[in-house]
């Protein structure tokens, strides 16, 4: 919203509140605005409060925090409007040490408990899932390095809980590092992740490992790969866990929703729509949204696919559609409610809603602006947006490059 704002853009403002706020009425807000009730209505609708007058005069009576108006002519922001460029937020240069300890003199690090570096992993886990990418990348050399101590000066005893550690720690790592298409040292860290796992045994383990090979495959966009390892390790889980316990639900159902996405980018819509079913059957079984073995998986996650799955296969209109039945408090992790803003604005792009498609981005980018800033992805959607745009449109989202380092 807060670019709607600097856009004097009082239609998508409109909007926003009267999706967000559901007990704000057209009336209470046509009376907050300053406008007939009618102009609300057409608001939502797209064709209301386009007259640049009215639009100015309805922001203000919403309190919105409007700079002087007379530097405003032709339609520009004022000159003093808020400009952040954006730097390189991640300094990827002691991770790539961390992984290659050989390569370059080691660092000294204080020796950690195996507790401590339960917890410090545990951190980084949720760093990430809440796109604080910037603090799990602080903390992840020196809990690479602190592992590989661990490993020759831990006794045999405690070695199994060690291998479940270093699993999780390399898997946050790969997956840090995909966010900001570092290709290579992401394969690294994915395959010490799986070959941790397998050291431990545990079926469960070696399943959620897997998940972050097949995003790398994707990467790299060995589609066919892809799926087929997401699916192969998700019935090793099923058929090498003697009892289904919420972790192995949990870790079968992401394989198999990871196994859709790979299955809908070679464009084979019915193994994709195949695995969905499958994955949708394990959520029920779980019973609810949950985050075992940081999976974030449940019926809401499964629905989150669906818009990706639809959105990789062309369908612009059903993922705009999936996207407007989820609710976001069902979504407690930041980094699934900023997939779900980006992928809705990768549907309304292809809709060619381009309008709708810079409001989902300048709401995700309020909710995580490192999210924006570290990934290539999305810097490739805001200059396709930017391109075909025009106008205010343009100038915002030119704007909005800037500020998440898309013009670098």
């Amino acid at each position: 919203m807060i670019g709607a704002v600097r856009e004097r853009d009082a239609q998508a403002v409109v909007c926003f509140l009267r999706r967000r706020v559901r007990s704000l009425s057209q009336e209470a807000l046509a009376r907050m605005c300053g406008v007939a009730q009618s102009t609300i209505t057409r608001a939502e609708a797209g064709r209301g409060l386009t007259d640049r007058r009215k639009a100015m005069e309805a922001l203000r009576g919403l309190g919105a925090p409007l700079d002087s108006v007379s530097s405003e002519k032709l339609g520009y922001l004022p000159s003093h409007a808020p400009f952040e460029p954006a730097g390189p937020m991640l300094n990827l240069d002691e991770i790539a040490s961390a992984l290659a300890p050989h390569a370059v003199p080691s660092t000294t690090t204080a020796p950690f408990s195996l507790a401590e570096l339960a917890e410090e992993t545990r951190q980084a886990k949720a760093d990430y899932q809440a796109c604080r990418y910037a603090a799990a990348a602080r903390r992840i050399p020196r809990l690479l390095n602190a592992l590989e101590k661990s490993s020759s000066d831990h006794e045999s005893a405690i070695h199994q809980r060690l291998y479940h550690v270093k699993t999780d720690a390399y898997h946050v790592t790969a997956s840090v590092l995909l966010k900001c298409d570092e290709r290579g040292l992401a394969w690294l860290a994915a395959d010490r992740s799986y070959r941790a796992a397998q050291t431990a045994g545990d079926p469960v383990l070696i399943g959620s490992s897997a998940r972050v090979y097949v995003r790398a495959l994707m990467r790299e966009r060995r589609y066919r790969t892809a799926a087929d390892l997401a699916t192969a390790a998700a019935q090793r889980v099923q058929r090498d866990t003697d009892t289904p316990t919420p972790a192995s639900l949990s870790v079968y159902g992401a394989l198999l929703l990871s196994g859709a996405v790979a299955a809908a980018k070679r464009e084979d819509r019915d193994a994709a729509l195949s695995l969905l079913t499958e994955a949708q059957e394990v959520a029920r079984r779980l019973g609810g949204d949950h985050n075992h073995r940081w999976t974030a998986f449940g019926p809401t996650n499964v629905l989150l696919h669906r818009v990706s799955t639809a959105v990789e296969l062309g369908d612009a209109g059903q993922a705009v559609e999936q996207a407007r039945s989820i609710h976001p408090e069902h979504l407690p992790l930041t980094e699934r409610r900023v997939v779900l803003h980006v992928d809705t604005a990768r549907a309304l792009a292809q809709w060619g809603k381009l309008r709708e498609a810079y409001a989902e981005l300048t709401e995700a980018e309020n909710l995580a602006p490192e999210e924006l800033k570290e990934r290539p992805r999305v810097h490739a959607l805001i200059e396709e947006l930017r391109t075909r745009s025009s106008g205010h449109l343009r100038r915002g989202l030119t704007q909005l490059a800037d500020r998440v380092g898309a013009l670098r």
